[in-house]
């Protein structure tokens, strides 16, 4: 999650953008949040919907995926975990495979 590009009609305080894998965001850029797709597997987390992960300013995340579950696993804890009735975040209730199609790149260092 991001703050919304200058140009932006949408009425979300954090809009969605996507992270390749094995990329980092740009020095200047402020992540806010991290979302997770309906069908996410995140260990020692259980949300069985589409959610955001709110994250501290100034915290380094990294995210990494366990290669024998599948299941994602963060080097700290979220500071809140959202749903779409919670926050006025965009957080729209797609599984990965539909993530991929639908949203921007953020911006890579």
């Amino acid at each position: 999650y991001g703050d919304l590009p200058p140009q932006s009609t949408a009425t979300f305080a954090q809009v969605l953008y996507l992270l390749p894998a094995g990329e980092a965001t740009d020095d200047d850029w402020s992540c806010k949040g991290v979302y997770l797709p309906n069908d996410a597997n995140v260990d020692g987390l259980t949300v069985n919907h589409a959610a955001a992960l709110k994250i501290l300013d100034g915290t380094q995340l990294v995210v990494t995926e366990n290669p024998d579950t599948g299941a994602i696993a963060f080097n700290l804890p979220p500071a809140a975990v959202f749903s779409a009735d919670e926050i006025n975040w965009e957080i729209p209730d797609l599984t990965q495979a539909e993530l991929n199609q639908q949203f921007p790149a953020a911006p890579l260092d």
